[in-house]
């Protein structure tokens, strides 16, 4: 597993993921988006997939390499733009 998107899959489905790391499902999409964990979550993330029987360490999750995709810069401005309006 080399990006977010394959960790959360194999996890089972953003809802489920969000619920178990008690963070929003746009959290998650969000780290599917960038292809980032955000610190905070970052050490519960690692341990749910260690309790799936995924060998994966932080070292790996710490070097995921950060994407900008147009999807991950509109969900940070899309509600500063519709404030705007």
């Amino acid at each position: 597993m080399k990006t977010v998107s394959e960790m959360v899959k194999a996890l089972g489905e953003i809802r489920y993921v969000a619920l178990k790391l008690q963070v929003s499902p746009r959290t998650v999409d969000y780290w599917i988006a960038s292809n980032q964990i955000s610190r905070a979550n970052r050490l519960d993330f690692l341990n749910m997939l260690k309790k799936a029987g995924y060998e994966i360490t932080l070292k790996d999750l710490n070097e995921l390499e950060p994407t900008k995709t147009k999807k991950a810069v509109t969900s940070l401005t899309k509600g500063k733009m519709e404030s705007v309006k």
